[in-house]
């Protein structure tokens, strides 16, 4: 995965990072990438009410919003998260060796 910054914006305050497909997978892999962080902290969504003057936009009030939209099958009681919406959220059910490799390289790499 190579994450691509974009140029600084005035309305955004910041650059953005946008996650580019450069592994065995290619889109799937950041698919499910993107899935794991689409939600941005809640001092993002909390940014967005209090800073640019959104009321409505905090974490408090988009987490209900977020959880309505899926079902989130490995802890359907997780808090923030929910049972009954209609994106289904799970594992792979696939585990091998090679995500533990994976990870304990990235860690070496990551600075």
């Amino acid at each position: 995965m190579k994450f691509i910054m974009s140029n600084p914006t005035e309305r955004l305050g910041r650059t953005a990072a946008i996650a580019s497909a450069q592994c065995l997978g290619g889109g799937p892999s950041v698919n499910f990438v993107i899935y794991n962080l689409n939600r941005a902290p809640a001092s993002d969504f909390n940014d967005w009410e209090t800073q640019y003057n959104n009321p409505g936009w905090s974490y408090k009030d988009l987490i209900p919003l977020m959880r309505k939209a899926e079902t989130y099958q490995p802890d359907p009681e997780a808090n923030a998260h929910n049972s009954s919406g209609p994106l289904k959220a799970s594992w792979s059910g696939c585990f091998t060796n090679i995500a533990q490799d994976f990870l304990e390289v990235a860690a070496k790499y990551d600075k």
